[in-house]
């Protein structure tokens, strides 16, 4: 976008084209990682208190805990 509006580059056809994927994986990088938060979110805190209380780790909380239950409310929308 901007060397071609900006700076008046004028722009190959590989150029192009590279553009265009880079300007559609921005876009939805930004659109599942605010999937992924929603489905993270979406879990109760209390679930997070019992890992803790049972002493998992950070770690062993989100892999055994939580990401199972985030795939289950991620993959509608994805």
């Amino acid at each position: 976008f901007a060397p071609y509006y900006v700076l008046g580059i004028p722009l190959n056809e590989s150029y192009r084209f590279v553009a265009v994927i880079l300007g559609f994986s921005l876009n939805y990088a930004a659109y599942f990682a605010e999937i992924y938060r929603a489905g993270i979110q979406n879990i109760p805190n209390g679930q997070r208190e019992a890992a803790t209380i049972l002493g998992y780790s950070r770690v062993q909380t989100f892999h055994r805990i939580v990401f199972p239950q985030m795939v289950k409310n991620v993959l509608p929308p994805v």
